[in-house]
């Protein structure tokens, strides 16, 4: 049996390059909603969100993993080696991809009756906010062409820390059960307008 030439594999590696770098467009928006539904689902909370930028940074990798697909086929075709050495080079440049893709995952926040509890980038642990330490609730509004619009929502806490969110669908969905809770623990949800 002969064996096969590695530039062989180089229109395989052309195509994942290019199968992953349009993937980046849609699939985070798939992929990243579809694990952390699988890793964190609970019957408890309201709403489960990742940050945009969880969004963005998913895309990313999306984008790395193509360029690393896209060097992998140069190499393949252009420098001689043994086949072990380029296994391992592939794996150690997929490296931060896994990484990466762990901490984004486990970036999130979700809202439920004892408080807001979050995740942030660099932490894999959840940090609870609970409903009775809110201090201050402000909706900051906008004016839209005459119409004036929420834009976030922003709860402060006795500690001085403060947490904003964007007002997306999720917070909208849910703005009455938000204002009822905050009233149970005496806070008024406030309404700013910025005078941008």
């Amino acid at each position: 049996m002969f064996k096969k030439d590695s530039s062989e594999y180089v229109p395989y590696f052309v195509a994942l390059a290019i199968i992953l770098a349009m993937s980046s467009l849609f699939m985070p928006f798939f992929l990243l909603p579809l694990l952390q539904d699988g890793l964190f689902h609970s019957p408890d909370y309201w709403f489960f969100a990742s940050p945009t930028s969880g969004y963005f940074i998913t895309g990313g990798l999306f984008l790395y993993a193509g360029a690393v697909a896209g060097v992998m086929a140069y190499v393949q075709y252009n420098v001689e080696g043994k086949k072990v050495q380029k296994t391992i080079g592939v794996l150690a440049a997929l490296l931060p991809v896994l990484i990466v893709g762990y901490l984004t995952v486990h970036q999130y926040y979700y809202f439920n009756n004892q408080g807001i509890y979050t995740s942030d980038f660099l932490s894999v642990e959840e940090t609870a906010h609970p409903w009775e330490s809110v201090s201050e609730a402000v909706y900051h509004m906008y004016n839209d062409n005459g119409t004036m619009r929420v834009k976030s929502l922003e709860l402060a806490y006795e500690d001085g820390s403060s947490l904003s969110f964007e007002y997306n669908h999720d917070i909208s969905s849910n703005r009455v059960a938000i204002q009822r809770i905050l009233q149970h623990y005496g806070v008024e949800l406030e309404r700013i307008r910025k005078t941008e």
